[in-house]
């Protein structure tokens, strides 16, 4: 039986350096990395955007989607999200443990060159257009409606 990629994969996007993208110039504490985790019918997706124009999504059954930056669509959608992350500055907390979200709750982590920072949101609040965090869940759910589509024109 293989073993899930999961933990794996998921483990080694809270590892990743601006240096290890080649983004040696990026200032302290600007953002090169915005993860985004939820649960659809219990099962963890881990949304992963890198400054380097990577974007992949993870299923915590170990169904992978890898490779959506060399779309442009997809890739456009990651750095605007990285762009607006900063709206959640307010919010955002040193995160050490990088403990996966709750039921009914959105995760957003943040890498810059001083580590990680997260924030939780109920997910009922995201869907109201103008509070915190809503426009970044708006672009991760277009991510995932684009990776949705390459998949589709696939078959």
């Amino acid at each position: 039986m293989e073993e899930n990629p999961y933990p794996s994969f998921r483990a080694r996007i809270f590892e990743v350096t601006a240096e290890n993208l080649g983004l040696d110039t990026i200032v302290e504490n600007e953002p090169f990395a915005f993860f985004t985790e939820f649960r659809i019918e219990g099962i963890i997706i881990t949304i992963v955007v890198f400054l380097d124009g990577s974007v992949s999504i993870y299923f915590e059954t170990g169904m992978m989607m890898i490779g959506g930056g060399e779309h442009q669509q997809i890739r456009d959608i990651g750095i605007e999200l990285l762009k607006t992350c900063h709206e959640l500055e307010g919010v955002l907390q040193d995160d050490k443990k990088l403990d996966h979200p709750k039921k009914d709750q959105v995760k957003f982590f943040i890498r810059t060159k001083q580590g990680t920072k997260s924030c939780v949101i109920k997910e009922k609040h995201l869907n109201k257009e103008n509070n915190l965090g809503a426009y970044q869940y708006m672009l991760v759910n277009m991510i995932i409606t684009e990776f949705r589509k390459i998949d589709q024109n696939k078959d």
